[in-house]
């Protein structure tokens, strides 16, 4: 069940969803709004089987202890060529209990387990920006499983001037976050530990000559099994004050 409540004009709608809806009820929510709107997750459990794709110009935020439970294989929530997207406030916990190996979400999956000489990776994640700009990722909580080796945790592929800050991302296979040929983000005051890596920037394999450039500041990077912060043939203008630790 969705309720909604105007606004002034220049504020746009609030579109609240309840726990009991679950992701229909988010999604149903997101097909409704345009730019200027929030779609507001009461707190609760929300269970979830479909990809919530947020539109340009829509704030979906939590209202309290929001938890998304997505229980398929593929991304909880996504942003596919928007812009001016804000997500905050909400948890996002991963329950599904396989995760193929594929580049995108819509590739027939790949060799299992990974043949000597194949460097393909995965370009998805549990939360995914995809060829958007402007996205603000703030105060989410994301939690992955570590067992499943292919699975990262925020992605951000092919976007631009975008933002990660305050948030806590753990218990991933893969990358908590990861660049993929992505310009101009910020990433800061997160939380990234017990997964493969906590930030890694690299390029897609799609646009080898892409590399990622991101501002990384104030971040803790710990116990993670490889490298608190890795770039790959990307760049960052501002590698300040992150703590990596037990990694």
């Amino acid at each position: 069940m969705t309720e909604e409540t105007r606004e002034p004009v220049a504020a746009g709608r609030t579109l609240t969803c309840r726990p009991a809806a679950g992701g229909e009820g988010i999604a149903e929510a997101l097909a409704r709004a345009s730019a200027g709107d929030s779609v507001v997750l009461s707190p609760g459990v929300y269970e979830s089987m479909i990809t919530l794709v947020v539109p340009s110009g829509v704030t979906m935020r939590g209202d309290g202890e929001a938890i998304l439970r997505y229980g398929a294989d593929g991304p909880a929530v996504a942003v596919i060529g928007s812009r001016d997207v804000t997500l905050t406030g909400f948890t996002v916990v991963c329950t599904a209990e396989r995760i193929r190996r594929r580049v995108l979400p819509e590739d027939p999956p790949l060799a299992e387990p990974v043949p000597e000489g194949d460097t393909r990776v995965s370009e998805w994640g549990l939360v995914w920006a995809r060829d958007a700009s402007a996205v603000r990722f703030d105060r989410l909580r994301i939690e992955g499983r570590p067992e499943h080796a292919f699975l990262r945790g925020l992605v951000l592929l092919g976007t631009r001037g975008s933002r990660v800050s305050d948030c806590v991302v753990e218990k991933f296979g893969g990358s908590a976050v990861s660049l993929i040929s992505s310009k101009d983000v910020v990433v800061e005051s997160c939380d990234l530990a017990f997964s493969q890596n906590g930030l890694s920037l690299i390029r897609s394999h799609a646009t080898i000559d892409a590399p990622s450039t991101a501002v990384i500041r104030t971040n803790r990077c710990h116990n993670n099994n490889g490298a608190g912060i890795i770039l790959f043939s990307s760049e960052s203008a501002d590698l300040a004050e992150n703590e990596c630790w037990e990694n």
